[in-house]
């Protein structure tokens, strides 16, 4: 597994918070942070597997803008995305998974 620093995101958070900058562009530029985060991660775990196929799964994508540009971004970089559409995208897809598995547990006997 990876290990994500974000010592450097947040000196720069405080530092644009001492010189005032805006929220907008402190949350922007935070969103923008963790997009490029999941595509260098994707990068590496492409060539590290040799896949061009990634899900995009879990409460951050509940995140609109995160969701698009990292859809975007990877798409851009040749790889094919796949995202919760039908089931939430957050834990609340997890019961249905289990119900799932606990249907066909039931089915088998």
């Amino acid at each position: 597994p990876a290990i994500i620093k974000f010592e450097k995101v947040v000196d720069a958070l405080l530092n644009d918070l001492k010189n005032k900058i805006s929220m907008e562009r402190i949350s922007g530029k935070i969103h923008e942070t963790i997009c490029q985060i999941i595509y260098k991660q994707a990068i590496l775990y492409s060539q590290k597997y040799k896949i061009k196929k990634i899900a995009l799964s879990g409460g951050v994508f509940q995140n609109k803008y995160i969701l698009s540009r990292s859809m975007k971004i990877l798409e851009k970089a040749g790889f094919e995305v796949f995202y919760n559409k039908l089931a939430p995208i957050n834990d609340g897809g997890i019961s249905l998974g289990q119900a799932y598995i606990i249907n066909k547990k039931t089915v088998i006997k």
